[in-house]
């Protein structure tokens, strides 16, 4: 569980190519609609009626020892085909025998989801493997994403949309039960699951007979995946890797480490070493800069509670360690405080924290003479954004059902703008905290999420729907 891995989350949400295209419009014809009585007939997650007390992870792990059996990558490019051609376009006989012969595993899933915690017992391998902690379990869930998606769209294109939302309600509580776990992978999974599921409601509001989900899309959490566990749980991970210096850490009180424990921690530090940071891990000025750091880290030290004749005794590397990891737990303090925070409002302070912890510091008297921070804080500015993508979309769709709401109760007219719309409120965009853009000409509506502030418009930062009334 390394840099590398979580980079190449990144790239399955975002894309590579997604960095440079333009946004391709989500075209959709929309047949006015209210929203149904009761408010809450169709729900994106399940709620207190139907859940259940019970941990969903056994269940889900069930699933994919179910899906070897079945022999399940067999079947993969099928079910990748028809997750990507048009709905109208889906074999319904050949969806329907294939489908079929999932029944037990769609039961499982929707059993799960109707539990009301998911444990993945990642905590108790965090504290104990560190960044060595392998999570084979959170992978196999992008398949039961697609498995539920697919079955969606099946459900879709013969028009039981009643049977498309419980499918769809699964999804998001698969999404929610991934990514609301404690490593940023995890999370990033649990992301992934949602934009998928997403997906599907944008084909499911433009069919002819849809029905209205806006307050079944208000009454989704905000944010959709809370990020609060996986942040959580990279300090454990971090505390992990170096389990004899976090020990000592935890206890002001506490004496020297032994050398075996020492010279791990130097270990783990070349292993985590790559070029922009190889300052600090390099052996001789590493040791250089602890003799000429070793002061003011006993300092540091002693004003955080230690009693300076035990950090007197302690040696040099100790004491630098000890002084890195104030510094880090500080960062990642703010991390945690400021990931809390909408979009807007976090983006500057998380890339204003990134760049203060990475910055070239080796000259800056109080500065730790081993940098801790930079080789361990995640840096989450771009998964913060996944999470806001994922929010963004759920706001988008609730203006769109907002849309049909008006047509229908204005003889089948677009809005001429978003202030007309009266019948239910109209979100702003969780990513810039300002109205959504709107524009009507002649017969299309072209609604706009642009791109954060100073950032060009792309596919991955910027959503863009032209929508068109059904005659």
């Amino acid at each position: 569980m390394t840099r590398p891995v979580l980079a190449c989350c990144l790239v399955l949400l975002c894309g590579t190519a997604a960095l440079a295209e333009p946004p391709t419009p989500i075209q959709l014809t929309l047949t006015p609609a209210k929203p149904p009585t009761p408010a809450l007939r169709y729900q994106l997650l399940p709620d207190a009626r139907v859940t259940i007390s019970g941990d969903a992870a056994p269940i889900y792990k069930e699933v994919t020892a179910l899906l070897a059996k079945k022999l399940h990558r067999q079947n993969a490019p099928l079910f990748d085909a028809w997750y990507q051609m048009p709905v109208d376009q889906l074999p319904k006989d050949a969806a329907r025998k294939l489908l079929a012969d999932y029944e037990d595993v769609y039961a499982l899933l929707d059993k799960a989801a109707r539990c009301d915690h998911c444990d993945w017992g990642l905590l108790d391998r965090l504290r104990e493997k560190g960044i060595g902690a392998l999570l084979p379990e959170i992978q196999p869930m992008r398949e039961c994403a697609q498995l539920l998606a697919v079955r969606a769209r099946f459900e879709i294109a013969e028009g039981r949309h009643d049977k498309a939302v419980v499918t769809l309600r699964n999804g998001f509580a698969l999404a929610r039960h991934t990514g609301e776990s404690h490593t940023l992978i995890s999370f990033l999974v649990g992301v992934a699951i949602a934009n998928i599921m997403e997906g599907q409601l944008d084909v499911l509001v433009g069919r002819a007979d849809a029905p209205n989900l806006y307050y079944a899309l208000t009454d989704l959490p905000a944010p959709l995946i809370s990020m609060r566990r996986a942040i959580q749980g990279e300090r454990v991970m971090a505390y992990g890797t170096f389990p004899g210096l976090f020990a000592v850490a935890a206890d002001l009180d506490a004496g020297n480490m032994t050398e075996k424990e020492l010279a791990d921690a130097v270990k783990l530090l070349q292993g985590l070493n790559d070029k922009e940071i190889n300052y600090y891990v390099d052996r001789f000025r590493l040791g250089r800069n602890i003799l000429s750091k070793h002061e003011a880290a006993k300092k540091a030290l002693v004003a955080a509670g230690r009693p300076r004749e035990k950090v007197e005794a302690m040696p040099h590397l100790q004491v630098a360690l000890l002084h890195a990891l104030l510094e880090y737990d500080a960062a990642f303090d703010d991390l945690v405080v400021w990931q809390n925070l909408p979009y807007w409002e976090q983006r500057e302070r998380l890339a204003d924290l990134d760049k203060r912890v990475r910055a070239n510091r080796r000259d800056d008297a109080d500065a730790p003479a081993v940098g801790l921070a930079p080789l361990l804080l995640p840096a989450v500015n771009k998964v913060t954004f996944a999470r806001a993508r994922n929010d963004r979309k759920v706001a988008l769709l609730r203006t769109v059902e907002a849309v049909r709401y008006y047509a229908a109760e204005h003889d089948g007219k677009l809005p001429p703008y978003l202030g007309a719309i009266k019948e239910v409120s109209v979100p702003t965009d969780p990513v810039t905290g300002k109205a959504f853009g709107y524009r009507l000409e002649r017969d299309v509506a072209k609604l706009t999420a642009p791109p954060p502030d100073k950032e060009t418009p792309n596919a991955a930062n910027t959503v863009v729907y032209e929508l068109r009334i059904r005659k």
